[in-house]
């Protein structure tokens, strides 16, 4: 899964997009998807499958992760 920043008034228009993957299988893991995000406060948690048998969850500040785009 990789970023992209995209403009508020225009949401067609991509303004950065992340060249590489911010969540992404591992050796052991071999297929993961996104399946929701929830935003509290600056926080984002993103729930995620693990090949179709287990729930994952990662989180990061939402400055954090623009920051992060911003400077790729």
């Amino acid at each position: 899964m990789g970023l992209a920043l995209l403009d508020l008034e225009d949401p067609t228009k991509v303004i950065k997009r992340s060249e590489n993957w911010v969540l992404g299988p591992s050796k052991e893991v071999g297929i993961i998807f996104p399946t929701g995000v929830i935003l509290k406060g600056d926080e984002l948690y993103l729930y995620y499958g693990i090949n179709d048998s287990t729930v994952g969850l990662s989180f990061s500040g939402k400055k954090k992760l623009v920051e992060y785009l911003l400077k790729e």
